[in-house]
């Protein structure tokens, strides 16, 4: 790669996260100097469009330059004699998230347009989004555990009550702790290094920041049964905070496919599976029976995506062997698409003609039916498991018929319980019903060209 494209990757990076913070503060000291609210909301508005658009062109312009799983890595800024760099770097997989994020939540926000008129509801909004672009193409460690800090700090706002914000900042900071933790163990930041490998005579220490990694990325994505943080059980939950915790939920299920690749595999990384597959598998049947038995379409939907985040920790089982991390991707690009869809169903008008397809098709690919993204993920998913571990692979798959129990029972209360009070509208809905479908029929032509290793 040439230094001129460098540079415009430079600023392709740089102008978002600009964008994103002049909108996060901007509105604060306007209000300090005076200005109709109105106007300081519309105003952080338009920089909070600004922020998506250009996250998207950032992902789609390095989607098209960066070589399968190996990193470019376009701006290094670091501290002499210190383990503290700022190195962004950015691969396909990662590119895919971002567009997928920024699809989803953009859409989400364009039916929740009317809040962010609110200043500091853009404001936030666009500074959640730079805060979570920035934990998919930072490297280094002590930079990723800083950003993922404030990130869980800004976050907790959106979070029901005050345990549910003690819940997400503790995780956020749990997290941030085991990352600089690995980064102190190995004395590196960077993927291109050998990770673990160095620190492997400190056992103790590295399966310490295992578990403080693992488990806050876990409570962070809004596991079962620590998904108490998550306002998306309020059926009055606005659109907007639907959006922020879409784009955080996803970064940290991301997140957790990523450090388990680039810093927890061989040799030390077998030595996790058994306690890896024990936390997914218990959180996929604790997540699933509480949505059996959940009263509302609100509270089934909130614990079945909950309980949905024991499929991405069971899929780190093969991670950590060593294998290829391609099936726990196309497993998150399904989560990212069906979590929100999921949530948005239980809030979206029966009324219009077109909802019960959107909703079938939501639902058929939630239950892995053959045709959809969701068919495709499951299945690779399971082959990928039972190979490192069968036992854990079966307990997991035996839940599926626990899964049609509480998917018909959700589609039963979204078509009789009464209109929510707040509508998330049909445009998610659609735009995730068209990715579910649209997954499967491109998978080979697409989500293979940025999964599968090359040579």
């Amino acid at each position: 790669m040439t230094v001129d494209q460098l540079a415009r990757l430079n600023l392709l990076v740089l102008w978002p996260l600009t964008v994103a913070s002049i909108a996060a503060v901007l509105p604060l000291l306007s209000r300090r100097f005076g200005g109709d609210p109105a106007e300081r909301g519309l105003l952080a508005t338009y920089l909070s469009a600004g922020a998506f658009v250009g996250c998207g062109a950032l992902a789609v312009s390095l989607l098209l330059t960066v070589g399968r799983e190996s990193y470019l890595v376009f701006a290094d800024f670091s501290v002499p004699d210190t383990l503290w760099q700022l190195r962004l770097g950015f691969d396909r997989p990662g590119g895919v998230a971002i567009v997928l994020l920024i699809l989803l939540a953009g859409a989400m926000a364009l039916r929740a347009r009317a809040e962010l008129r609110e200043p500091l509801t853009a404001a936030r909004l666009a500074l959640i989004l730079g805060l979570v672009l920035a934990a998919l193409v930072v490297v280094a460690l002590p930079a990723l555990a800083l950003v993922w800090a404030v990130g869980g700090i800004v976050l907790a706002r959106v979070a029901p009550n005050r345990g549910g914000q003690v819940l997400l900042i503790a995780s956020a900071l749990a997290t941030s702790a085991g990352l600089l933790l690995l980064s102190r163990l190995t004395g590196e930041g960077a993927p291109d290094t050998s990770g673990v490998e160095t620190a492997v005579a400190s056992g103790g220490a590295l399966r310490l920041s295992a578990l403080l990694v693992f488990g806050g990325l876990i409570v962070s994505a809004g596991g079962a049964p620590l998904h108490g943080w998550r306002p998306a059980r309020d059926p009055s939950a606005s659109g907007t905070t639907l959006t922020l915790e879409t784009l955080w939920t996803g970064a940290a299920l991301f997140l957790l496919v990523r450090v388990a690749t680039l810093w927890f595999g061989p040799p030390y990384g077998p030595a996790l599976v058994l306690p890896i597959a024990l936390v997914g598998v218990g959180v996929i049947w604790v997540g699933s029976v509480l949505a059996v038995v959940s009263p509302r379409p609100e509270e089934t939907a909130w614990h079945a995506t909950a309980a949905a985040v024991g499929w991405v920790v069971l899929a780190l089982t093969p991670i950590v062997r060593g294998h290829t991390p391609a099936a726990a991707y196309l497993l998150v690009y399904f989560l990212l698409l069906a979590m929100p869809a999921l949530t948005v169903l239980a809030r979206s008008p029966r009324s219009r003609p077109v909802a019960p397809v959107l909703a079938l098709v939501v639902l058929a690919g939630w239950m892995g039916m053959p045709g959809t993204l969701g068919f495709l993920a499951l299945t690779r998913t399971f082959a990928a498991v039972v190979q490192v571990s069968p036992l854990w692979a079966w307990l997991g798959a035996a839940v599926f018929p626990v899964m049609a129990g509480y998917t018909g029972r959700l589609a039963w209360q979204w078509w009789t319980a009464p209109p929510p009070r707040s509508s998330a509208g049909l445009i998610p809905l659609a735009t995730a019903a068209v990715g579910l479908l649209a997954g499967a029929v491109g998978y080979t032509a697409v989500v293979r060209w940025v999964t599968t290793p090359s040579g």
